[in-house]
Order: C-alpha cells, then structure tokens, then sequence
C-alpha cells in the first residue's frame, strides 16, 4: 500500500488488488485492511464499493464513546485510513464529510505535515482562512525548503513571516514557489510588501529555468526593478507561496493586480487570429500538467467533452485550442472546427491568450495567466476543485472577470453543460457583471 501522502497509480492498484482481497477474505473486521482495499478499488473507479469499504473500515474502527464526536477514537494507527477516506470524499465533491474525516485524522497526528495540509485545505475551502494560514504555511516543508535549497539561502537568513522589516538594513528575496499558476496569481501579494515599507526583489523563475517565463515577468508595469539578479544581498527571505498568509489574507480580501500583464509586442502580432465574421473568438485550455495525480484526472477535460463543448457552440463562437499539452506532449490538437496554433513557451502562450476574446478554462498555470492578463475567463470545475475556488459559489474572488462552474461529483459533465448553456444564452465567457 502506498505511504501517507505518495499517490497510487492505477498500475500499482491494478497489481495490489488481488493481495488485498485475499487479505481482506482472511481479515474481513481488519480496519486497515478494508480500508487498503477501499483505497484500490476507488483508484480504479470502483467507487460504490469502495465507499462501501471506507463506511465498513470505520465502523470497525469506531469506539462507541458519549464524551468524544470524532468519527475514530481507537484504531492501532487511525489517521491513514481518516485520511484517505477523507481524500475519497474529497475527490467526489463531498466537502462537508470529507472535512469531518480529514478533521480526525489531523487530530489524532497534529505533527503530521500531510494530515496537517489536509485539514488546512478543508479550513481554506470552507473560507476560513485566518484559522489555515498558521498551520497551513507549516504544511509544506518540502516545497518551501526546496524553494530555498534551489537558491542556495544560508542557514542564518530569516524566513519573514510577516510584518515590517526597516529598509535599507533588511531586504526581503521573495522566492518563486509551486506551478507557473502559483508563480503568477500570487505574486498580487507583492505590492502589498511596498505599504509595509520593506525593500523586496522577487525571483519567479525556477532552476532549470522555465521557458519564456522570466522575460513575460520583467515586462509586468509593478515588477520593474524588483525582478532579483544574481549578487542580490538579502536579511531575510519567503515564498511566494507563502505571502498570502504573510498577510493574513481573506477571501474578500484579496488584491487585485495594479495592472495586468503585458504580452511581448511582436509575438501578440504574430499570434493575431482573424475571424471572417463578427462572432468571438473564444481561447480553449482544456488540460492541465497533472503530473502528481497517480495518472488520475481531476483538473483535465477528455478530449471528447472538449469537442462537445465546441461542437454545441459551434454557431455562437470561434474556438482557439490555447492548450500546448501535458509535459509528454499528449493531447495537443483538437479535432475540426478549432484552430490549433502551435505554441511551445510562457511568452507564446501569453501572445495567444491576449489575442481571444475569453477564455474556457480549467484549474491550469494558463488559465490563471489568462486571468492576470485581463481576460473574462469561465472555469471549469470537477467535483474535486481546489480551495481558492471555495464552495458553492459561481464567483471567484481571484478575478472581477471570472465566473465558476461546478461540477457536482466526479468529472465535468455539469460544469460543462453550463458553460454552453451561458454561451447559447449569449452570456458569452466570464462573469456577466451587473449594470
């Protein structure tokens, strides 16, 4: 069985099921080992039985208590099988008990960076954000310390965890961290360091460097003179990543880019597309480089649903494939009427988005750029959406420009058959903003 934390793929569950039902027939009360079963089948898309598993492995695990409301208070080793049926839960769009399981398991081992992270997400997801942030800053130790072993921050440099640093004694380094999305949506936080008076550089890149990534930085109007260069002396240092709990931020309360991104020039006239009639033409990013899902899909649409949603809107609108493909290059084009221009970088990705008139996207690096370049973006949301989106809403709070659709459960069927349903009621792409 996988550990905490490793994700399963559908190879290694395909070749453990046959252990764990053998196990499971010898074992049939074994609260791990119901719950190890339930974890295969789910990954294999068995999910009724699995749910089924996951309710039994619980039961079995569950001491009847009057003084004490967690789901478990005496198993041998509690947390994993909270966890993952939490994370089950999760994946199907239950938050509610997906929350109240994850909430088990972080209680039962608070030292637990993963569970911690769970239950942080759960706390971000529900809005309630100033009681995430301390724990939840704690809960990625390998993506933070890898930020600063790429940049090589010696041992005695600060981590700043917020207020006023005096300048010019102190200088902050404000490292990139997570995907090319991260990079770019938090990086509002940025001017914000300004109020608090600290003198502050910021690198977005990453080692090795990310195509086209540095260049489309240095362009931004707010960024200039802050992009850090090598010999850049600093006191202290932080993530990217981390500014939002730096500042203790609020849905409501997040900043908005004093000006949006700027594509390069040149590249925005080669990119130029020409309709041959007055219909708009709408960008499709219908993918994103899920590379840590255990080949799992969550924020990625089948070729076949991206195709639906074009052929249904045929009429009403020009589709542009902006997705450049997962990092094998699979799933590129798409089929007729949708133009497929071939682009390979950040600076050429954010030439074509600039040139649409809306984007449809999922939870993706591009489509978080589209939305710092300015553009209405419709997201497409499965059961399984990520915190920043929170919870039964159609309004992201990220872009004034945005407008959330929500998958109920697995998949995007629902989500999509909004968003077509929007732009055949001629809602077009993006919030449609009151007057």
């Amino acid at each position: 069985m996988a550990e905490q934390g490793q994700m399963m793929t559908k190879k290694m569950a395909r070749e453990q099921l046959g252990q764990w039902r053998a196990m499971l027939a010898q074992r049939p009360e074994d609260p791990e080992v119901l719950s190890n079963v339930a974890s295969v089948l789910f990954t294999l898309g068995e999910n009724e039985e699995a749910l089924q598993l996951f309710g039994k492995a619980i039961d079995a695990g569950r001491v009847v208590s009057k003084s004490s409301s967690d789901p478990m208070t005496s198993v041998s080793n509690p947390a994993p099988i909270c966890m993952n049926y939490g994370m089950v839960l999760k994946d199907l769009g239950r938050f509610g008990e997906s929350s109240e399981m994850v909430r088990a398991a972080f209680l039962h081992d608070p030292d637990y960076f993963y569970l911690k992270l769970g239950w942080t997400e759960s706390l971000l997801r529900n809005g309630n954000w100033r009681d995430a942030w301390p724990l939840y800053d704690e809960a990625r130790p390998m993506t933070k310390n890898g930020a600063r072993q790429m940049f090589n921050v010696p041992n005695d440099v600060t981590l700043w965890l917020g207020g006023k640093l005096t300048a010019p004694d102190n200088k902050l380094f404000v490292i990139g961290e997570g995907g090319t999305g991260d990079r770019v949506t938090y990086s509002r936080w940025l001017p914000e360091l300004d109020k608090l008076g600290i003198d502050w550089k910021y690198f977005p890149d990453a080692v090795p460097p990310i195509p086209g990534l540095l260049p489309l930085f240095q362009r931004v109007p707010w960024l200039q003179g802050r992009i850090a260069e090598p010999g850049f002396e600093f006191s202290h240092w932080t993530t990217v990543f981390s500014l939002p709990a730096a500042f203790d931020a609020i849905p409501t309360q997040i900043p908005k880019y004093p000006s949006w991104f700027v594509p390069e020039p040149e590249l925005k006239k080669k990119y130029v597309i020409t309709a041959p009639d007055d219909k708009p033409i709408y960008g499709l990013i219908w993918g994103a480089n899920e590379l840590f899902e255990g080949g799992m899909k969550f924020r990625s649409l089948l070729e076949s649903q991206a195709m639906r949603l074009v052929l249904s809107t045929v009429d009403k609108c020009h589709w542009v494939n902006c997705w450049a493909g997962d990092a094998h290059a699979n799933n590129y084009k798409l089929g007729q009427p949708v133009l497929n221009p071939k682009f390979e970088n950040w600076e050429e990705t954010a030439a074509l988005l600039s040139n649409m008139d809306g984007i449809v996207t999922t939870d993706n690096g591009a489509g978080w750029l589209a939305q710092a370049l300015g553009l209405p973006c419709s997201i497409l949301l499965s059961g399984n959406s990520d915190w920043k989106f929170l919870r039964g809403t159609d309004k992201s709070y990220w872009s004034d420009k945005a407008r959330l659709f929500r998958n109920v459960g697995q998949g995007f069927e629902d989500a999509i058959n909004k968003c077509i349903a929007a732009i055949r009621n001629d809602e077009g792409v993006g919030r449609v903003l009151s007057k």
